[in-house]
């Protein structure tokens, strides 16, 4: 079979990453949609095969912050340090010379989402344990300088009426409390952000957590 021009530039990531092992496979993982990944079955110099991930980030994201792939890189390292449940960055390559776009390469976790336990309270102790966990991580001792400030976003939103709203979600009243209480007082230290902390972005294994991503 002949080698596809995405063979070979994930065959150059590889071995970017360590020049003693080979690619074996790669395939595009479906259901993202605000970046391509791909996965990669890399066969190790000890004979041992390992998965790991290729994220590359769409226009859209790309659009709104060009560091984006840097700063997923750094965030998941201050995770990673923290203990939490994520994957574990690898490799990140904004030079250009491989794909046009900057990458990031991350650790592959073997895990299923789940929609439908059979062991629901459970499931939800875990989940909610680990929504916990992400906001008990201590911001002041860690440079997250670099992640938006949500406070900020949302002023910003308030501050701005689009000219048509949305009445069948009665916006305008909603802007009208809202606007009517700002400034708002802060009541707690910041805290980190998941954005989109769903079943579809939690990770089981044999009933156990194993992983939180995007």
């Amino acid at each position: 079979m002949r080698e596809s021009k995405e063979d070979k530039q994930f065959e150059q990531v590889v071995q970017r990453i360590d020049p003693q092992s080979k690619l074996i496979r790669a395939w595009e993982l479906k259901g993202g949609v605000s970046a391509q990944v791909t996965t990669l079955e890399v066969e190790q110099p000890d004979g041992q095969t390992k998965k790991m991930i290729v994220r590359q980030h769409g226009e859209v994201d790309r659009k709104r912050n060009p560091q984006i792939a840097a700063d997923e890189f750094k965030l998941l390292q201050l995770l990673h340090s923290a203990g939490l449940a994520t994957p574990t960055p690898y490799y990140l390559d904004q030079s250009g010379e491989i794909f046009s776009t900057p990458y990031v390469v991350i650790e592959y976790i073997d895990g299923e989402t789940e929609f439908a336990p059979s062991n629901l309270p459970d499931l939800i102790l875990q989940f909610t344990t680990h929504l916990c966990r992400i906001h008990q991580v201590d911001c002041t001792k860690l440079d997250v300088s670099f992640l938006p400030q949500q406070a900020q976003i949302y002023a910003k939103k308030l501050r701005e009426r689009p000219a048509t709203l949305d009445e069948s979600l009665d916006e305008g009243h909603i802007r009208d409390v809202l606007e009517a209480a700002q400034p708002l007082s802060q009541r707690n230290t910041a805290v980190l952000l998941h954005g989109d902390f769903w079943p579809g972005n939690v990770l089981w294994k044999d009933g156990q957590l194993v992983g939180v991503i995007d």
